[in-house]
């Protein structure tokens, strides 16, 4: 998993903390069942994960492009 994903995958999970804190899960699926969805599958450190994304068009392309750029840059900066 790229530095990239990894940051990606830090945002998508605070977000759905942040969402999940006022929504159970069954009112989540129910909310998103005909959104269309990707299925990716990750290995790390041998277990599987496999992380199903849902596409609700509730994201701003220049924010979420922003905090990736941003939080890449930092990565390589810190870990360099």
């Amino acid at each position: 998993m790229s530095s990239l994903q990894k940051c990606a995958a830090d945002i998508l999970y605070r977000e759905r903390v942040n969402a999940m804190k006022n929504t159970n899960v069954k009112e989540l699926n129910e909310q998103y069942r005909d959104c269309p969805t990707n299925e990716q599958e990750y290995e790390i450190d041998g277990r599987k994960y496999i992380v199903v994304s849902h596409y609700v068009e509730k994201k701003d392309l220049d924010e979420v492009v922003f905090n990736d750029a941003y939080y890449q840059a930092m990565n390589e900066l810190l870990h360099a």
